[in-house]
């Protein structure tokens, strides 16, 4: 075995690794149709471990091979699916980030609910907050759309993953818009409960 394949073979088995300790949801990873590049493998399958086991079998077959062209095509074709994998890990990683946050925010949305207990805001401040939120859910679905019609009209696979990341950013950015909102919509509903 020579030292590149073995180096290609220790990073897979890092890869899965890091895949293992991930908080990745095991069950619907291949929904992410955003994030992870089924075109750079011939698998097609809801389990990671068969592309797992694709990429290993074509890292073994670069060993094998002595025609430069298939050579090179075949290096390429195991560059994609490194890449494609390390995409739906780091999209994992930033989702299990996101929950983290999302914790916190609990906490301190807690923290907020008892203070405006205390607090009583007008119901016409919690208006305008509203309309402004709800703008602010206008613009982000529209760059939502507009980075995911750039990411699908995107044939190459230098910019890729910074599409990607731009979508989930701005996925992310929305989420929580719509978390504000719904906190808004929560004080209206109760300052009204109380006339």
């Amino acid at each position: 075995m020579t030292a590149n394949t073995q180096t290609l073979l220790t990073q897979l088995q890092q890869l899965k690794s890091a895949f293992e300790q991930s908080a990745i949801d095991q069950e619907n990873w291949f929904n992410r149709s955003d994030v992870f590049i089924s075109s750079a493998f011939y698998t097609k399958s809801n389990e990671l471990a068969d592309y797992f086991s694709e990429l290993k079998g074509n890292i073994s077959k670069l060993e094998r091979l002595k025609e430069p062209v298939y050579l090179e095509f075949l290096a390429d074709k195991v560059t994609q699916q490194f890449a494609c994998l390390k995409s739906l890990l780091n999209s994992a990683q930033i989702d299990g980030k996101e929950r983290k946050y999302k914790q916190k925010h609990k906490a301190r949305i807690q923290q907020t609910k008892q203070f405006a207990k205390r607090v009583t805001q007008s119901s016409q401040s919690l208006y305008a907050e509203l309309s402004q939120l709800q703008e602010f859910e206008r613009r982000l679905l529209d760059m939502v759309s507009e980075r995911q019609q750039r990411l699908h009209q995107y044939q190459g696979t230098k910019h890729r993953q910074e599409y990607q990341q731009e979508v989930l950013t701005y996925q992310q950015r929305l989420g929580r818009c719509r978390q504000a909102i719904s906190k808004v919509e929560e004080q209206i509903q109760k300052l009204d409960d109380k006339r």
